[in-house]
């Protein structure tokens, strides 16, 4: 049995644990979304976890051009800093991925995506779970959410 644990991290941080059988089916143990900025509060899933997936953060120069982080307290790479601290100590492998195997994910989860749509912060972290999971070939694409 292995355990995966997806995050999309935000000011409504998604979180999504998956586990995966023997016969690398996974299935969505239990999902929830934290306003946590620390990660303190769901620090017991990543320990629990086998991997831990985090979406990553990066400022890209368009946005940036835009103003779009004028006067931002850029709490998301602040999340992901305190995340990458709480893997090291319990001595989990934390993988980062970009927002652009977002869609892949949700392929591999059977599920449509839906480019900017709002409230999905646990279906985002199930999807970088699914993506890291087959990808590494822990887990077959399935049905999951």
């Amino acid at each position: 049995m292995i355990k995966i644990l997806g995050i999309d991290p935000g000011d409504s941080t998604g979180l999504a644990f998956i586990i995966i059988d023997e016969n690398k089916k996974p299935r969505l143990d239990r999902a929830r979304v934290s306003k946590d900025l620390s990660a303190i509060e769901y620090n017991d899933w990543i320990v629990e976890a086998d991997y831990v997936v985090v979406e990553d953060f990066k400022v890209r120069p368009g946005n940036a051009k835009k103003g779009s982080f004028d006067w931002s307290r850029m709490n998301t790479p602040k999340i992901i800093g305190s995340i990458q601290t709480l893997a090291k100590l319990s001595q989990k492998e934390l993988v980062l991925q970009q927002p652009s195997v977002k869609p892949i994910g949700y392929g591999f989860a059977q599920v449509k995506y839906q480019k900017g749509k709002k409230g999905v912060h646990i279906q985002d972290a199930a999807a970088h779970a699914m993506y890291f999971a087959v990808k590494r070939g822990l887990a077959l694409p399935s049905t999951l959410l």
